[in-house]
């Protein structure tokens, strides 16, 4: 792994990890390297891209930027926890290769978590942008911790990963990122911290997500699958105390992360079937019926004569309310889809 280091104690460190983004990074980078707030590091690790993000990044000369490059393919959880053990500041700000962030971002975070204490975690509104940088929608986000813990495990998406600034102390206690997943990492990391600290969204778009076909190599069914798995087990650990992804095998990790649904193995058998049936309720109030469903199957599967899996498969056809917010869901991406097809385009800004 080759690195260029600089000598330097920050107050923020940024973590970003790249891989194949040369047609975007340079944006990325400069959106950091511009910031009002100045006293940071930037650590920056190319995952083996083979295209130019590489070269890029290294013709940037700024003082504050570390850089790592791999050998092979890590990807993005490998590398964040990689930076994690490098960081000195006393916050860590993720930043993703193909994005852009406010100029003003580091400046509004570190004045809030400065003067909130209890907040360990920090992210903001955002805007989704187009592979020419163009914006197309802004998207608010809940701003109070009950409301944002409430919407990470119910839907996996109160909080945005690429925006946060979190309390590098709290990350190393808890361990970092969990890439044993694979997918949904983050949201793991949300669920896994939301028992040490209150989190919080600053209510301006600080950040910018830029939607193009290369963001994810993972199927809509690889992601659903991963996501549940990933609140299946916060809601071990909330009736636990702990969860079962260090006692799956390998064989069942690779079936995970292609989409499979794993039981669970830590407690008894009244215990497990408690958080099978709790995972029903909140994957029927995030809109996701058909997960509930695939919930409801192993269930069965797993003990095909009682009656838990089948009452949880029932509860999910007759509850409208699921239907009636997924049809809101796809009425939504419906609509995102003509507003950015007709280039009705909101004007750049910070939101």
């Amino acid at each position: 792994m080759d690195e260029v280091t600089s000598d330097i104690s920050p107050q923020v460190s940024v973590l970003m990890s790249t891989y194949n983004c040369g047609q975007y990074v340079a944006d990325a980078v400069q959106s950091i390297l511009g910031q009002t707030f100045r006293d940071f590091e930037f650590l920056i690790v190319d995952d083996a891209s083979t295209d130019n993000t590489w070269d890029v990044l290294q013709s940037v000369n700024d003082q504050r930027i570390r850089l790592w490059r791999n050998e092979a393919n890590q990807r993005q959880a490998w590398c964040k926890n990689f930076l994690l053990s490098h960081v000195q500041g006393e916050f860590a700000a993720i930043m993703d290769g193909d994005d852009l962030c406010d100029l003003d971002r580091f400046a509004q975070q570190v004045n809030y978590l400065s003067a909130h204490p209890h907040c360990g975690a920090l992210s903001s509104y955002y805007i989704t942008v187009d592979s020419a940088g163009r914006d197309l929608q802004l998207f608010p986000m809940p701003e109070c911790d009950p409301v944002i813990k409430s919407r990470i495990l119910r839907s996996c998406n109160g909080f945005l990963n690429g925006g946060a600034m979190i309390r590098s102390a709290l990350l190393r206690e808890a361990g970092g990122y969990r890439f044993q997943l694979g997918i949904g990492e983050d949201n793991d990391l949300w669920l896994r911290l939301a028992d040490r600290c209150e989190f919080a969204n600053l209510p301006r778009a600080l950040y910018r997500w830029r939607q193009h076909t290369h963001n994810s190599t993972r199927s809509r069914g690889q992601t659903q699958g991963a996501l549940v798995m990933v609140r299946l087990l916060a809601l071990e650990r909330k009736h636990c105390g702990a969860d079962s992804l260090a006692r799956y095998s390998d064989q069942e990790l690779a079936r995970l992360r292609q989409g499979r649904i794993l039981m669970p193995r830590v407690g008894d058998t009244t215990t497990q079937r408690r958080v099978l049936r709790e995972l029903c309720g909140v994957l029927i109030s995030g809109a996701e019926p058909a997960q509930s469903l695939r919930v409801a199957a192993a269930t069965v599967r797993r003990w095909p004569l009682h009656w838990l899996g089948y009452a949880m498969a029932a509860r999910t056809m007759l509850n409208p309310r699921s239907y009636l917010r997924q049809f809101r869901i796809m009425r939504n991406y419906v609509g995102m889809l003509a507003y950015s097809l007709l280039g009705l385009n909101r004007d750049r800004g910070s939101g």
